[in-house]
């Protein structure tokens, strides 16, 4: 069979991006959700965009922790207050695990900051296990 120009003889790629969740996230997004409405739309559209590009940001708020405990764990801002929690690691596929929607005072990252809360939710996150 002869292929044009524009057609490629490669296969197309499969998605490279597997999302993997835990029982916190399970915990979670059932306690958010029941007071957020539009929360479950946002968490489709983070999926879509982390599958379409992994690497690219979901809004101008998906970074990483940088200090403290939390440090190596992702999070994006779904509204003012919450934000999803996450890691990426491996390759072929991209894993994403998510942990769960949580609030600043949740997290320990709201005014003022509570190291004790942060210390006691990345125990948690750590503590994990993801199917």
């Amino acid at each position: 069979m002869k292929t044009s120009k524009n057609q490629s003889n490669q296969q197309p790629a499969g998605p490279d991006v597997k999302f993997r969740t835990c029982p916190l996230w399970d915990q979670s997004v059932s306690e958010k959700a029941r007071e957020n409405p539009g929360l479950g739309q946002k968490i489709v559209e983070f999926q879509k965009a982390k599958t379409a590009n992994k690497l690219a940001p979901f809004g101008s708020k998906d970074v990483p922790f940088k200090h403290g405990d939390l440090k190596g764990f992702n999070h994006t801002h779904l509204t003012h207050d919450l934000s999803l929690i996450y890691a990426m690691h491996s390759s072929n596929p991209t894993l994403i695990d998510l942990y769960g929607i949580f609030s600043h005072d949740e997290l320990g990252t709201g005014q003022p900051i509570n190291i004790k809360r942060q210390t006691s939710i990345s125990k948690k996150f750590r503590n994990q296990s993801f199917n």
